[in-house]
């Protein structure tokens, strides 16, 4: 599976995604917040509906190339800032978004069906419906395992 870590990367003011990663069939946008909360819960909904209605916007529009370009750019930049190159090329970038689009949405810790926050279930289902709706693929994570 294929990696690429960026941290904030923005593009028009639209953080897209904490880290890329891909397999044969999918690229995968994963977006981290820390805990399964009400607040944690708002800013990853909010910050994936964003990103994803965005993108979607562009990879829809006569600048496909221009944005991801830019994006590739930002993430390059990011890169350049630690001393490191990023370890994919522009081609191989663009040619990454001809696989189907799948956000993560990460919680460092907390996430658990069993979660005394409704608002926080409530987010979650809302933002998987509307990325469905969206045509994009969702998943919901623990990133660190079970904690708090």
């Amino acid at each position: 599976m294929g990696e690429t870590r960026i941290s904030k990367a923005l593009i028009a003011k639209y953080e897209i995604a904490d880290m890329f990663f891909w397999d044969d069939e999918n690229l995968y946008l994963m977006c981290n917040k820390g805990k399964f909360d009400g607040s944690g819960s708002r800013d990853l909904t909010n910050q994936i509906y964003a990103s994803a209605h965005y993108m979607q916007k562009m990879l829809m529009s006569h600048r496909r190339n221009e944005f991801l370009k830019e994006l590739y750019e930002s993430i390059e930049s990011v890169y350049a800032s630690k001393k490191k190159t990023l370890p994919i090329s522009f081609d191989e970038f663009s040619r990454l978004f001809t696989k189907r689009l799948c956000y993560v949405a990460g919680y460092l810790f907390g996430y658990r069906k069993e979660s005394k926050s409704y608002y926080a279930k409530y987010l979650t289902i809302d933002l998987l419906k509307k990325m469905q709706q969206m045509g994009f693929d969702c998943v919901v994570m623990n990133v660190e395992g079970k904690r708090g």
